[in-house]
């Protein structure tokens, strides 16, 4: 666990060094105080977690992102370890505050219960969504895409507000829910909420 978040921070720090001012560049540290897995048969358990995530540009409007994002469940003690790194694409900003972007992602999933069963999920994730910008500290986005993975698939959304108190520093809270069912017709919803702090490479 401890390699995977190192790694991560480390690339997207290296990444974010090199990139353009842009709303798109930056490096999340976050607390999960709420993450929940909820079966359709109505057996649920929820906990809580960290990760980190952040983006960076390569070019123009092509960024590349990644995230790490451990939690562990109260009931269960089960560990659900998330790794998700890919590549996106924004519109240009002109200058109405709002602009298109896309995701593609690798996902990884590991479930595990300390010595006693573990189980891991991967495949790819495909995003789209809107980023709201305006005068103000505060910004938004919302974005939905579709998770294939290896025994489930399904719809996640996610959205969340930021809150700028420096060019440098900003606060933010979101709200992120997967939807999956596996062949045989069974349904599970995992839900995170997550604050933390964003440290911001520049302003546009």
């Amino acid at each position: 666990m401890i390699k995977r978040s190192l790694l991560v921070a480390g690339a997207l720090a290296c990444a974010a060094t090199t990139a353009q001012a842009s709303d798109f560049d930056y490096l999340d540290i976050y607390f999960v105080p709420s993450s929940e897995l909820d079966f359709g048969g109505g057996a649920d358990d929820d906990g809580d977690g960290f990760g980190i995530k952040g983006k960076a540009h390569v070019a123009d409007t092509i960024t590349l992102h990644g995230e790490y994002q451990a939690t562990t469940l109260d009931d269960s003690d089960l560990d659900i370890d998330q790794l998700r790194f890919g590549i996106g694409g924004h519109a240009p900003d002109n200058g109405n505050g709002v602009r298109l972007f896309g995701e593609l992602e690798y996902v990884d999933v590991e479930f595990d219960i300390p010595s006693f069963s573990s189980e891991s999920q991967s495949g790819f994730g495909l995003h789209g969504g809107l980023m709201f910008t305006g005068a103000s500290a505060l910004s938004g986005f919302a974005k939905i895409g579709y998770l294939s993975l290896d025994d489930v698939d399904g719809i996640e959304f996610n959205i969340g507000l930021i809150a700028e108190f420096s060019e440098q520093v900003a606060g933010f809270v979101d709200y992120r829910s997967a939807s999956l069912e596996d062949d045989a017709g069974d349904e599970a919803d995992l839900t995170d909420i997550r604050l933390g702090l964003r440290f911001l490479f520049g302003a546009e």
